[in-house]
């Protein structure tokens, strides 16, 4: 349209490690390693939950991206590494090469908008604590 303003891409906006400890602190024991791949190893929560035993051998291959082109290996940060083998020896089968990394308490998939809905935005709400004046967070 002639005049218009260009449309501005909405900024990106990152959590420090400080604003993820908070929310980590926030979530049930299982879900912390989740949340730490996701920060430490820039996952998507779709390739995080789709993430298989194979998938995990010094990197993480990501194998279901979300395009053709987004298959890839990660490096595994040095902090994950401890936080995510914990997770595997709590509450993963490491000898089945197709088991899911993450699951549900009763071993189902993790769907990633019952996690946002459910673990992720309550959490954030409560490591945020209470609010004052104009209710703008300006953080997490």
């Amino acid at each position: 349209m002639p005049g218009a303003e260009p449309r501005v891409p909405p900024r990106k906006r990152f959590l420090s490690v400080q604003q993820v400890e908070k929310i980590v602190d926030e979530v049930e024991p299982r879900n912390k390693a989740f949340l730490w791949t996701l920060a430490l190893g820039g996952l998507r929560p779709a390739e995080a939950c789709a993430l298989r035993m194979r998938n995990l051998n010094g990197t993480i291959y990501i194998e279901e991206g979300k395009t053709e082109g987004s298959t890839r290996d990660v490096p595994v940060h040095e902090r994950l590494r401890p936080i995510l083998s914990e997770h595997l020896n709590l509450h993963a089968d490491r000898f089945h090469p197709d088991s899911l990394v993450f699951t549900t308490a009763l071993g189902y998939p993790i769907s990633q908008n019952n996690f946002l809905r459910r673990a992720f935005k309550p959490a954030a709400e409560r490591a945020r604590g209470p609010q004052r004046g104009g209710g703008h967070s300006g953080g997490l």
